[in-house]
């Protein structure tokens, strides 16, 4: 109850306190401006070295900046099978077509694990006869 009390008497101090600042202001006539209460103001007015005639000129060739340079149109290529890249048929940037050789990658680990893997077939099956 107790906060209640506290809240509505801080809410009636910013209602005394702003009602006296807006009867300050209206006092001195610093209160709201109606459109034609206020007398024009003059022109700006400049002194002849502050004017300055524009040239046409050229914009630089290179443009300066600090960040990642990312073309839109880029994707990330990763192979389906683990190994050495042997070579690179492209380099980094070139444009490629679907179906395009990028490289030669050394498939020796892949032979490796499939005939493992037929090995433990054939374990398998002579165990199972």
């Amino acid at each position: 109850m107790r906060k209640s009390w506290k809240l509505g008497g801080v809410a009636a101090l910013v209602l005394v306190v702003g009602g006296a600042g807006m009867a300050v202001m209206a006092s001195k006539g610093d209160g709201p401006k109606k459109p034609g209460d206020d007398p024009q103001k003059p022109a700006l007015e400049f002194v002849a070295s502050e004017v300055i005639k524009p040239t046409l000129t050229t914009m630089p060739a290179t443009i300066e900046f600090s960040g990642p340079l990312v073309a839109p149109g880029t994707v990330v290529v990763k192979s389906k099978s683990n190994g050495t890249l042997l070579s690179l048929a492209v380099g980094e940037g070139s444009r490629v077509k679907a179906g395009q050789a990028l490289g030669q990658v050394d498939l020796e680990e892949l032979r490796y694990r499939i005939a493992e893997r037929g090995a433990s077939v054939e374990a398998m099956r002579a165990q199972m006869d």
